[in-house]
């Protein structure tokens, strides 16, 4: 039930690699998204829409005079419930160094909470550095947590991270665990970067 041009290049690459282009077939070619994590999926959704809340004001307001601006705020509000808000504060970094800093003297200043999001996390000058003063808030009591995708990490950290770094006093959880047997194919990754501190992105 597949679409003519992606069973042409099955077709070629069979054709061109028997015995490889059958195995990577056989593993890729026909999966379907398993009902499991379609289950899950839908509920994970479900449970995101209570805390989506849009002012629709803001959304009919907010850029009358930009058609492509109310097109993507529409899209963004109808498609996937992702909130559009007026009168927030945002800062161009014109370089990762620069960005870097910041995010260093933003993390000293943390009281509350800090939550940090990304897709990957290598060890490094950088991370250790950023892991380093995570411990230190943890320790003073600011609550810390940190997601990263499992995919994006799974040359960089090993699967035991989530319990070093909880046992630094950071909440931890690897995004989306890889499970071959579950789904081999599975886009369903978390590219977000984000830090959060106090309540500041």
């Amino acid at each position: 039930d597949s679409d003519s041009s992606s069973k042409l290049l099955w077709v070629l690459l069979i054709m061109s690699f028997p015995i490889f282009g059958g195995v990577v077939y056989l593993l890729l070619g026909n999966r379907k998204i398993p009902k499991a994590l379609m289950v899950k999926d839908r509920q994970a959704y479900s449970d995101y829409k209570k805390y989506a809340l849009q002012n629709i004001e803001i959304l009919s307001d907010l850029h009358e005079d930009d058609y492509v601006l109310d097109k993507m705020t529409s899209m963004a509000w109808t498609n996937g419930y992702f909130p559009v808000y007026n009168n927030c504060l945002l800062t161009y970094f014109p370089s990762g160094e620069e960005q870097y800093q910041a995010f260093i003297q933003e993390l000293i200043k943390a009281e509350d909470f800090i939550f940090m999001e990304f897709f990957i996390i290598n060890k490094g000058v950088m991370w250790n550095t950023i892991l380093q003063i995570l411990m230190d808030k943890a320790a003073m009591g600011v609550d810390v947590r940190v997601i990263y995708d499992d995919m994006g990490c799974i040359a960089f950290l090993p699967t035991s991270y989530p319990k070093q770094m909880e046992e630094k006093g950071i909440k931890c959880i690897a995004f989306n665990k890889l499970n071959p047997f579950l789904g081999v194919i599975m886009n369903n990754r978390d590219h977000r970067k984000m830090m959060i501190i106090d309540g500041k992105k």
